[in-house]
C-alpha cells in the first residue's frame, strides 16, 4: 500500500523531482520519435517499439527509485503526470498562438484577386465576298 506518513518532506521532494525528470525524459524521447518518424519505412512498428521502450523505461526507473515504497512510487508518478500536463498545455498554447498569428497575417495581407473574366462578344465572322 501507499504509505505516505513515513516519508519526510525531503523524500517526497526527491520522489517528485524524480518524477519530473522522468516526465521530461519520456517527452523528449517522444519528441525524438516524432522527428524521426517521416524517415522510417515501417511506421507502425517504429511507434510500437518506441512506446514500449519509453513505458518500460518509465516503469522500471520509477520502481527502482521508489525503493519498494508504494508512497514514493505514487509521488514519482504524480510528478510525471504533472510534468506531462504542464508540457502538453504549453505546447498546445504555442500551437494555438502560432495558428492565430498565421490567420491574422492572412487577413491583413490583401489576397491576390484574379482579373475578371473578359466578356466575349459573339460577332458574326466576316466572310469574303467573291
Amino acid at each position: 500500500m501507499a504509505d505516505l506518513q513515513n516519508l519526510s518532506y525531503i523524500q517526497i521532494g526527491y520522489a517528485l523531482i524524480t518524477g519530473v525528470i522522468l516526465g521530461l525524459i519520456y517527452l523528449f524521447l517522444l519528441w525524438q520519435t516524432l522527428l524521426k518518424l517521416p524517415n522510417v519505412k515501417q511506421k507502425g512498428l517504429f511507434l510500437f517499439l518506441s512506446a514500449a521502450i519509453r513505458l518500460t523505461l518509465l516503469i522500471f526507473v520509477a520502481l527502482h527509485f521508489s525503493y519498494e515504497n508504494g508512497g514514493r512510487f505514487l509521488i514519482i508518478i504524480i510528478g510525471f503526470i504533472l510534468t506531462r500536463l504542464v508540457i502538453t498545455k504549453h505546447v498546445k498554447n504555442s500551437i494555438q498562438k502560432e495558428y492565430a498569428t498565421r490567420s491574422a497575417k492572412k487577413e491583413k495581407t490583401p489576397q491576390k484577386s484574379s482579373p475578371a473574366p473578359s466578356k466575349q462578344i459573339n460577332r458574326p465572322k466576316k466572310t469574303k465576298r467573291k
